[in-house]
């Protein structure tokens, strides 16, 4: 049930212009998102040397889920594996 009345929540914001789309789109993913906690993400990158990070991005770079990545969020993608 609270699941539930969370997604109607969500939907019911979005509906009302209450959640954003990140901005308009310049060439990357628009996400929705509830604003308050935007401002809260960091990013974290995990180390790992140039042979890992070939290898996560050779298998990563032709799945149907990243098709619209760009290059530079693909590495930002295997970062954070």
């Amino acid at each position: 049930r609270e699941e539930l009345s969370r997604i109607r929540k969500l939907t019911s914001n979005y509906q009302k212009g209450k959640l954003g789309l990140g901005g308009e789109k310049k060439g990357g993913r628009n996400a929705l998102h509830e604003e308050e906690n935007i401002n809260d993400y960091v990013k974290e990158v995990f180390p790992k040397d140039d042979n890992v990070r070939g290898l996560i991005y050779k298998s990563i770079e032709d799945k149907e889920l990243f098709d619209g990545s760009s290059q530079d969020e693909l590495s930002e993608i295997v970062d954070i594996f």
